[in-house]
């Protein structure tokens, strides 16, 4: 599309061509200049990275201990753990030392554990 050739009877714009693509203009004109400067395969594959960007805050070890956490009595006073409970207990006992109550919801989710139900359990999603 981009290069048809002199004698094309059409010359696309980055616009048409976004359209067809269904990507936008400079979308079109980044791939154009990558191409340009690096050859077609650069111009076509994404980068590959050698690491994440951001190391993982939870490792499978710190999951385990999340869920072991959960499954043990709440404090006194307390009928269950709640995600908070759980945050400021990690810390406490400087499991995790720095952890948000998000990053301890998104790991019992990606467990499948729910917090309230029988304990020792961990509850798989029915497709």
């Amino acid at each position: 599309m981009c290069d048809e050739g002199e004698q094309a009877k059409r010359k696309w714009t980055d616009e048409e061509i976004g359209e067809a693509l269904e990507v936008h203009r400079n979308t079109v004109g980044r791939i154009r200049q990558r191409f340009l400067q690096k050859g077609e395969k650069p111009a076509l594959e994404r980068k590959s990275r050698k690491t994440p960007p951001t190391p993982a805050k939870v490792d499978g070890a710190a999951a385990a201990q999340i869920i072991a956490l959960c499954c043990s009595e709440p404090p006194s006073g307390r009928a269950e753990w709640t995600i908070r409970l759980l945050t400021s207990e990690l810390k406490q006992r400087q499991i995790i030392t720095e952890i948000s109550s998000p990053t301890v919801w998104r790991t019992l989710k990606k467990t499948n554990y729910a917090l309230g139900k029988p304990k020792d359990t961990v509850f798989r999603n029915r497709i």
